[in-house]
């Protein structure tokens, strides 16, 4: 599958409605996850804080009701992840720090899970709000997963200011180890 930040807005829309149909069938909330993920990917094709925000609210409305649907508590940390990461970026059209309020609300009390996307948007979120202890603490506790995608890690734009550090280096060689 192409990965979805690499797609045209044409076949991000194209896709987008026939999730919507699939959805409109088999509801799941994998592919509630799916069409959130599609609207947030459009923000980067628009230049209209409007246009955007519409993308984003529908997101985070696709990921709220999907949240009320799930059984385990798996689906729960996935889908709460996601909707703390569209927070997130909610901030960084508005610059709005409600939304960082927000983002935090719905993904810290999830940070005891060993959850590598829990674990990325925490600490993606402390970068955002210029924590740097926090950063490391989540990063550690991140690098420290069997199952941690190091390319996620690598493509969060708010963690660039981190990777010249000693200590972020220094994970990543443990990592590769």
């Amino acid at each position: 599958m192409t990965p979805i930040s690499h797609q045209s807005s044409a076949d991000l829309v194209r896709k987008i409605g026939e999730t919507d149909q699939q959805f409109l069938t088999h509801p799941s909330p994998e592919l509630a996850k799916l069409r959130a993920n599609l609207r947030i990917a459009l923000v980067q094709y628009s230049h209209q804080k409007q246009e955007q925000l519409y993308f984003l609210t529908e997101a985070a409305a696709l990921l709220e009701i999907a949240l009320m649907d799930v059984d385990s508590l798996e689906q729960h940390v996935e889908l709460s992840a996601a909707l703390g990461e569209t927070y997130l970026q909610f901030y960084h059209v508005t610059q709005e720090k409600r939304y960082l309020v927000i983002s935090r609300q719905v993904i810290k009390p999830l940070s005891h899970h060993p959850s590598p996307e829990i674990l990325l948007a925490l600490a993606r979120l402390s970068a955002t709000e210029k924590h740097p202890s926090l950063v490391k603490h989540w990063l550690t506790r991140l690098m420290q997963l069997p199952n941690t995608d190091i390319g996620c890690i690598r493509q969060a734009p708010e963690l660039d200011s981190y990777r010249h550090e000693s200590w972020y280096q220094d994970l990543f060689k443990a990592h590769l180890h």
